[in-house]
């Protein structure tokens, strides 16, 4: 296995686009297989061999610093985990990231980030869209996904971390639909762009299912059209009880230095009462 320090990240996004920071990535180190063999045993990028269903999935671990938690990482629909990692990573706090890639391909046309001109550009969805496909069984499975990494990973980077949850717009719904269906194990949720599709919010909305006190900060860009699509979130989480809050993004297309911080607060201090057993004001 060989060590590669990794300098710059460059892949497209879906919504907000995100920019890589060198000097943040530098403070990371991503650990690369030599060979197939060794690629479940201890990299970064492995795989969730469980039930019958292998799940690619990316693990970063801060360089020689100490661990202020561990953030479970759901990217958007037509993402993919390394470059959702950057919005972990831009943070500024040394956080291990565990971030699962979504079950189901989902191909997107991008504009080519030099040129502006459209090109293909393949991506993964937590929702299965294909005509005839499982319907909410796939969304199911995708929370199964989330499950079987985490439970794989967590023993091996969690000795007395907070688990925290860093959901990027449909990969939101996903994760409180996780946390749902696992109460008590993940201490709060950042909901970037959040937003529910029916079969999330079918998941969400079950009768008797409830988080009471939880907390997720919803963070809502500034067009009309993010407000509406954050209403199907913020709806689906009225109904579990959870502890909503609520953060403006300033730009449709890129995280602000403020928005980090309000991010990078919400976490802290959550993971900060986390470790007391206390809850965060």
């Amino acid at each position: 296995m060989r060590c590669l320090r990794v300098s710059v990240l460059v892949v497209a996004s879906v919504g907000w686009f995100l920019r890589p920071d060198a000097a943040v990535l530098e403070e990371y180190v991503l650990y690369t297989a030599s060979d197939s063999a060794s690629l479940a045993a201890s990299t970064v990028e492995r795989f969730a061999l469980k039930n019958g269903f292998e799940c690619p999935y990316v693990v970063i671990r801060p360089v020689a610093q100490e661990v202020k938690a561990v953030v479970v990482l759901l990217h958007g629909a037509g993402d993919n985990p390394r470059n959702a990692a950057k919005v972990a990573l831009r943070l500024g706090v040394p956080l291990t990231v565990i971030a699962p890639r979504a079950p189901f391909p989902l191909s997107v046309t991008l504009p080519e980030p030099r040129t502006g001109e459209p090109r293909p550009y393949v991506g993964y969805s937590w929702v299965e869209t294909t005509p005839g496909s499982w319907c909410d069984r796939g969304v199911a499975f995708s929370v199964l996904v989330v499950d079987r990494v985490v439970e794989g990973e967590l023993p091996s980077v969690a000795r007395d971390v907070p688990l925290l949850l860093l959901g990027i717009r449909q990969g939101a719904g996903i994760a409180l639909l996780w946390a749902a269906a696992n109460p008590g194990k993940a201490s709060a949720l950042v909901a970037v762009g959040g937003h529910a599709d029916p079969l999330i919010r079918h998941g969400l909305e079950q009768p008797g299912r409830r988080l009471e006190g939880f907390p997720v900060l919803l963070c809502v860009g500034p067009r009309p059209s993010h407000a509406v699509e954050a209403g199907t979130l913020a709806a689906s989480a009225r109904h579990l009880g959870v502890d909503l809050s609520f953060h403006g993004l300033g730009d449709s297309n890129d995280l602000s230095d403020d928005d980090y911080a309000a991010i990078r607060e919400f976490l802290l201090d959550h993971a900060r009462a986390a470790r007391a057993g206390t809850t965060a004001r």
